[in-house]
């Protein structure tokens, strides 16, 4: 398939997901209309309702609310809060750098760290490092990010007050959040490293380097080192797609002020405008994310 027709087939993506995003916020049990009658402490009349609709837009058809709601989010114009009354792109460009640096700084740790540890434990199986990487998954994937956060600040910050988290420098907390990031991947992406450097050794041209007298160990991390990448950039995918949003338990335990953190602020108190543009943002994320991977692993492919 062409780059010219996966970005077509983007685009169309974009434009079912936005109309669904759209929609599904129709359907929140407390609408903006609610919210502000509340806010303002007025009685849910018609009449009081009428001119809240009229004043949010509300009161046109729903596909002019689409419209003018799509135009003005590719210009740039994402609303305002309808809590705080700022802007939300503004608040979420200014939430995003702690986002990244959680998301991107655990994941990409998570990545190197998991390729080694696969490798290692596809030279011999059953060995230390195959027992290792799979004792990490297990754990990983058996207590919860959040139990595990909240064992680490207790032990770190309060019982041997070994770091201030909360009150004291920010990259501490930054840095502990990061490697919860780190921890809940490595153990996943190192056994599907494993298993793509034992599909790997299987190959012919594999057999016939060691048959020649190379070790597996040099061959795995020269020959094999190309699809080792492509199987790696396969399982980043959907790693890389969870940086924004992904990370909202961290976030909130450790009160980072990332996007996650935003957002679950916003929920808690019905924020209609930033919930729809925030799913919207998440979207195109995932599908730059997806399209960034696509070219990697092409790129990768075509190499001879």
């Amino acid at each position: 398939m062409s780059y010219i027709k996966i970005i077509i087939k983007y685009i169309a993506l974009l434009f079912i997901m936005s109309v669904a995003l759209f929609i599904l916020t129709r359907f929140l049990p407390v609408g903006p209309i609610d919210l502000l009658l509340q806010q303002l402490e007025l009685a849910p009349t018609v009449e009081n309702k009428r001119v809240i609709a009229a004043q949010l837009g509300l009161d046109k058809p729903l596909y002019i609310q689409y419209i003018k709601w799509i135009e003005a989010f590719i210009k740039g114009d994402w609303g305002r809060s309808l809590i705080t009354k700022q802007d939300i792109r503004a608040e979420i460009f200014k939430a995003m750098p702690y986002s990244l640096t959680l998301g991107l700084g655990g994941i990409t740790l998570a990545a190197v760290l998991g390729f080694f540890a696969g490798y290692l434990a596809a030279l011999k199986k059953g060995g230390f490092f195959d027992r290792f990487t799979a004792a990490i998954s297990l754990f990983s994937q058996s207590i919860p990010t959040f139990i595990l956060s909240v064992i680490i600040i207790y032990y770190i910050g309060v019982k041997y007050k070994l770091a201030k988290i909360f009150t004291g420098d920010i990259r501490v907390k930054i840095t502990l959040a990061i490697l919860m990031v780190m921890l809940s991947s490595v153990g996943s992406i190192a056994r599907i490293m494993r298993k793509h450097f034992l599909d790997i050794k299987k190959q012919a041209y594999i057999r016939a380097e060691v048959a020649r007298g190379f070790l597996y160990r040099q061959v795995l991390l020269s020959s094999g080192l190309r699809p080792a990448l492509i199987g790696l950039c396969s399982a980043m995918i959907s790693k890389f797609s969870w940086v924004i949003g992904g990370t909202a338990v961290v976030e909130f335990v450790f009160a980072v002020p990332g996007v996650s953190f935003f957002l679950v602020n916003s929920i808690a108190q019905r924020d209609y405008n930033v919930i729809q543009s925030y799913m919207f943002f998440i979207v195109l994320w995932m599908l730059m994310v997806h399209l960034v991977f696509l070219v990697l692993i092409r790129a990768l492919g075509a190499r001879k």
